[in-house]
């Protein structure tokens, strides 16, 4: 049985200025404010905590881990009805470190087939043992990689996972020449290969340039990959957002560094549309945004809110609204943020109470559905109209 309960009321604010008050520390000026939106929690069924949530647009699907004994089992529902139901769907894990996964990222797609990762600590050093899973909206299975796929000697780890209009990748990274190049996965039938980073690529490290990806997202038939490079030099380290750009999965990829005007700055995550991706991470330790067109020409996002990122926070990707604006979701202490960048250019902020940090968004088809990580580490999900 699904229970909803309503939680602090989200306001949207009539500008930029008549955000700048912090709700829970005094009262905000309701004189100033248009159409109030409500923050709903949605709690899954049996005590099940949310992990991640995807969409096709119209329906949701919602990755949670159900207590069972002292372990912990992956579970997935969906909403096709909006808030109103959840269908669970039947997992299958195969391998053994698979029943214990947690899900890193889900994928639905409108045809309704499932795609997702997961991962759980396993081996006498515990690292992650990365689980692959495919399916539809009646049932979802593990296909299990041999573990050198992901895993073993010279494995850094998974990032992110696309699907293309064409084809499917997992991105991550892998030991090259000098420290850990950026890898891509691709994948025939259930199975994943890892295809080799050629020396001296825009996805190589180097001596004096280390590339880190932090995610994927689909770019017409290829792919953006964000994150940073380490740029090495006498006297000096420099964090710098990039991005790589690819026309295909397979590459070649085109890096392009971000403008910022601080350091360390870092690329989290983009979505994309027919004209451009809207990139979004941290400067110096505040939200930053980037816009890349078609061409791979890059312009900053001005008027963004001042918000801080905390160290170790990634920020889930944006998503792409009806009226064609780019909103993402960000927590800075107690306030929680929707900011979304319009075609023109135009950026909004609307805050709410935060009950968490963002660690995953979706939106269908008016709704956004988030989950939030609180400081111990314990996830909830919510709703609110956007």
């Amino acid at each position: 049985m699904r229970v909803v309960r309503a939680a602090a009321p989200v306001v949207a604010a009539a500008s930029l200025a008549a955000c700048n008050g912090a709700p829970g520390r005094e009262a905000p000026d309701h004189s100033a404010l248009v159409a109030p939106l409500n923050l709903t929690e949605v709690e899954l069924p049996g005590g099940v905590e949310p992990v991640a949530v995807a969409s096709d647009g119209t329906r949701v699907l919602i990755g949670g881990r159900a207590p069972e004994g002292s372990a912990l089992r992956p579970r997935l529902w969906l909403a096709d009805k909006g808030t109103a139901g959840l269908r669970e769907l039947p997992v299958s894990p195969v391998s053994p470190a698979a029943f214990e996964s947690k899900w890193f990222q889900l994928d639905l797609a409108p045809n309704g087939a499932v795609a997702a990762l997961a991962s759980a600590p396993a081996g006498a050093h515990s690292n992650s043992r990365w689980s692959t899973w495919a399916g539809s909206t009646s049932a979802v299975t593990e296909f299990p990689q041999p573990f050198e796929t992901f895993g073993g000697w010279g494995a850094g780890g998974v990032t992110g996972y696309v699907r293309t209009r064409t084809s499917q990748a997992v991105v991550g990274s892998w030991a090259g020449g000098t420290g850990l190049d950026v890898s891509i996965w691709t994948r025939t039938g259930t199975r994943w290969s890892r295809q080799p980073t050629a020396p001296g690529s825009s996805l190589a490290s180097r001596p004096d340039l280390l590339s880190t990806a932090r995610g994927a997202a689909p770019r017409g038939d290829g792919l953006v990959i964000v994150g940073s490079t380490t740029q090495l030099a006498a006297g000096s380290v420099r964090l710098a957002a990039a991005v790589w750009l690819g026309s295909s999965v397979a590459g070649p990829l085109q890096r392009i560094d971000l403008p910022s005007k601080a350091s360390p700055s870092e690329a989290h995550s983009a979505v994309c549309d027919a004209t451009h991706c809207t990139v979004i991470g941290q400067s110096a330790g505040h939200l930053a945004a980037w816009s890349v067109d078609a061409d791979g020409e890059v312009s900053v996002v001005p008027g963004l809110p001042a918000i801080a990122v905390s160290d170790g926070v990634r920020l889930p990707p944006p998503i792409v609204e009806a009226d064609g604006t780019h909103g993402f979701v960000v927590a800075e202490g107690a306030d929680g943020h929707f900011v979304t960048v319009a075609p023109s250019g135009g950026v909004s902020d609307r805050r709410y109470r935060a009950p968490g940090v963002p660690v995953s968004a979706a939106l269908a088809p008016a709704t956004m559905w988030v989950v939030h990580q609180n400081g111990d580490g314990h996830n909830t999900l919510h709703t609110f109209e956007p």
